[in-house]
């Protein structure tokens, strides 16, 4: 059997040469650019014009950090300085409580003393006139003595009450008695002692006080 030999695929020799106008490709770019651009801008959305148009600016944090940092320091030395104020009045608010608290609980021992300071003065008032009886007055005394002396130590004072004019807001009149010897509303006698703490009474005194007998119309 014989083969038949493939023929080669050789390139021509001969080429043909096709004249080109170079005005018409300088028309064919002209005419196809605004396509292209119209092309383009039909495939961009409304949104994505309006970012290109308009840019979104950076915040204003971003722009200035030392405006951010002064703006946080006033912020925070704000929060502080209520803080501090707020606490400054928390501990005057409590001191004040506690200082009226501790007031109210002395006055109520004192108001529960008061009777023990009244039966020594009747006990001392009531001493017989003799020599065993004295010695034994002594020793009330100075236990009275003592007992007064604590008590002024907690601001517990007697109200001075005899010789004053009578006023209202220390004693209790009990009875009153003409007299032409002393002014009218003059304290004569104390029935029983009163006694104040700090500017305040704790316990009025009871007293006689004296008034002017009215004119004999006759």
């Amino acid at each position: 059997m014989h083969k038949k030999k493939a023929k080669s695929m050789e390139p021509s020799e001969e080429m043909i040469d096709i004249p080109i106008n170079q005005a018409d490709v300088e028309n064919s770019d002209s005419n196809q650019t605004p396509a292209n651009e119209a092309a383009t801008d039909e495939t961009l959305t409304q949104g994505e014009k309006a970012s290109f148009e308009n840019p979104v600016k950076a915040p204003a944090s971003q722009l200035d950090p030392l405006e951010e940092l002064k703006s946080q320091y006033a912020d925070l030395n704000d929060k502080f300085l209520r803080l501090a104020a707020d606490y400054q009045n928390f501990r005057k608010r409590t001191q004040k409580e506690r200082l009226e608290l501790r007031d109210r609980y002395h006055q109520d021992v004192l108001e529960d003393i008061l009777p023990v300071l009244d039966n020594f003065d009747l006990a001392l008032n009531s001493v017989p006139e003799n020599e065993e009886a004295r010695n034994f007055a002594e020793g009330i005394i100075l236990v009275d003595k003592q007992l007064h002396e604590i008590l002024n130590r907690y601001g517990l004072k007697e109200i001075e009450s005899v010789g004053k004019p009578f006023d209202p807001n220390y004693h209790e009149a009990m009875m009153t008695v003409d007299s032409q010897e002393h002014p009218d509303q003059t304290v004569l006698e104390e029935i029983r002692k009163g006694y104040i703490k700090d500017e305040k009474v704790v316990r009025h005194s009871l007293v006689k006080v004296s008034i002017k007998p009215e004119p004999d119309n006759k």
